[in-house]
């Protein structure tokens, strides 16, 4: 350590080189990492749905949810299983055991289920996935009274619209009842006509569906055959043919039932401004960037949206993730920049203006450097990151100021020039880097935490980890290097700038007087204070 530390002093070409690529990485690194309001959360879980129509909580359980159950609770990297009943369908939660490759675990339950073959036979088809919490950056809400139906072709016209913006991975829309189509079959039209509700509901499955039909082989290729009868709204089922007579008279499903083309009957809706409303989530994608999204939803509801929008539809965003976002970074900019500010003060007043000016520099290449690598580490800049970095300010300070005044203690002394910015260096470069390892040894059972918890406390491990190895590499080659002049004749820049502005005269008596002052405060009451101490443990 002692050899390169004397290396970097003797060629501060390399130790300067060394802060330019921090600060132009830093630059990049930031312009780069994601940005989002909390971290995304990847749940060590397969969920696993099955809609069983009509049939009670209790035979939900017995003939869907105990076989998923005994069909996978045996597969490798399974931690836990837990099943829900409800009426008319079942849900299983399968929770991964901590680092386990989820994809493969997924990958596995799909295989085991699908080999069921004891299904009921009017039970849905199972919905197997693993849940990705995104972060929704933005919601906003159509409000209007016009009818639902047109409200809801609104709402997914505007979110087509929505989805096609860069850094939007999805949107979804909310507080919308499914579309479906009842038919409500009347008992006396069936005796009427002689039919049973058998031959309703089979004359309705034969003429309602989508089914390949083969394919047909000639000399130009293959031909793949398709059957598209899948009707999708309520005119095409009302002229379903139910029954044909021999005389040539058909009769239609219009003719016995009731076919009703609306929505489903949940209560659910949702109010703004006294108005119907639909909902829109609007979520970050892989490479998130909070601000960037927030702007570019709000310009093109702003400019686009509203000016097209029918008489009396109001669009209104409620919920700007991206305002507590930059309200935590503007948080970060005033507590850094008065810290540093506070910093330079209190070393110039004591110390000399370069020294000050070095070691606060010093602090801002720090966090460049844990910038220019936190895109590698997979972490985004969100609102905790930016807690760790308010976090960490007031540490990563010392290591700079500590080598600093030992450089100048040296100068003092008598040493000058590379003399003083080695030794000074060496002597405190062992507790130095102690000091920062006990702390980075504090915070790195963060990255450690089981379960979810740890996709939330990493990136506080991380950031300081990152910082405060940065500002030893400051504090221990570059800054060694740029006060290899302390002690010298020649003026520093800061010593020229107060001298264009006409404030060295000041400058210097402040210095004087704050050094006088803790000269015999340290003299006076500390020394004598601490000899006692020492005497009488």
């Amino acid at each position: 350590m002692n050899n390169i530390i004397k290396w970097f002093v003797h060629n501060p070409v390399a130790a300067n080189l060394l802060m330019f690529v921090l600060i132009v990485g830093g630059l990049v690194g930031f312009q780069n990492v994601g940005k989002e309001s909390y971290p995304t959360i990847r749940p060590q879980q397969v969920d696993v749905s099955m809609a069983y129509p009509g049939a009670s909580p209790e035979e939900v359980e017995q003939r869907i949810l105990i076989r998923i159950e005994e069909a996978v609770y045996n597969l490798e990297g399974i931690k836990h299983v837990r099943s829900t009943a409800r009426e008319g369908i079942g849900y299983v939660t399968i929770d991964g055991i901590d680092g386990y490759d989820m994809q493969k675990l997924l990958n596995n339950v799909k295989a085991r289920i699908d080999a069921i073959n004891t299904f009921p036979k009017l039970s849905r088809r199972p919905l197997i996935s693993q849940p990705l919490f995104n972060n929704t950056v933005v919601n906003m809400a159509l409000a209007s009274n016009m009818p639902e139906a047109e409200l809801k072709e609104l709402g997914r016209k505007v979110r087509n619209a929505l989805a096609k913006i860069k850094g939007v991975s999805r949107v979804e829309l909310q507080a919308t009842r499914p579309y479906e189509i009842s038919i409500e079959i009347n008992e006396f039209n069936l005796q009427k006509y002689g039919l049973t509700f058998d031959d309703v509901a089979n004359a309705i499955s034969r003429s309602s569906i989508n089914m390949p039909a083969g394919k047909i082989d000639n000399e130009s290729g293959n031909i793949q055959i398709m059957t598209r009868g899948q009707d999708y709204r309520g005119k095409d089922f009302k002229n379903i043919v139910v029954l044909r007579r021999e005389d040539g008279t058909r009769i239609l499903l219009k003719d016995v039932a009731t076919v009703v083309d609306g929505f489903s009957e949940d209560k659910f809706m949702a109010h703004i401004n006294r108005k119907n409303a639909v909902l829109l989530d609007i979520n970050s994608g892989e490479n998130p960037n909070v601000i960037a999204i927030s702007k570019a939803v709000t310009d093109y509801v702003n400019n686009t949206l509203k000016p097209t929008l029918p008489k009396g539809v109001e669009a209104v965003i409620w919920n700007d993730m991206s305002t507590g976002f930059k309200s935590r970074a503007n948080t970060l900019i005033r507590n850094g920049l008065s810290g540093l500010a506070l910093v330079f003060i209190g070393l110039m007043m004591f110390l000399t203006p370069r020294l000050a000016g070095w070691v606060v520099s010093g602090i801002g290449v720090s966090f460049l450097g844990t910038f220019m690598i936190m895109p590698l580490t997979g972490e985004t800049l969100n609102m905790i990151a930016l807690f760790a970095f308010i976090l960490i300010l007031g540490i990563v300070v010392d290591d700079a100021i500590i080598v600093g005044e030992n450089i100048h203690r040296e100068n003092q002394r008598g040493l000058k020039g590379s003399k003083a910015s080695v030794l000074g260096t060496i002597k405190v470069a062992k507790p130095v880097i102690f000091s920062a390892l006990t702390t980075m040894i504090f915070f790195a059972p963060l990255a450690l935490v089981p379960g979810n918890t740890r996709q939330f406390t990493t990136v506080i491990a991380v950031v300081v980890i990152l910082t405060l190895s940065f500002s030893l590499m400051e504090s221990l080659f570059i800054l060694p290097a740029h006060l290899r002049h302390g002690g010298e004749e020649k003026p520093g820049l800061l010593a020229k700038f107060f001298t264009w502005i006409g404030l060295t005269k000041y400058v210097d008596l402040f210095r004087q007087k704050s050094d006088y002052a803790l000269e015999t405060f340290v003299t006076r009451y500390y020394r004598p204070f601490l000899d006692k101490c020492l005497r009488h443990k």
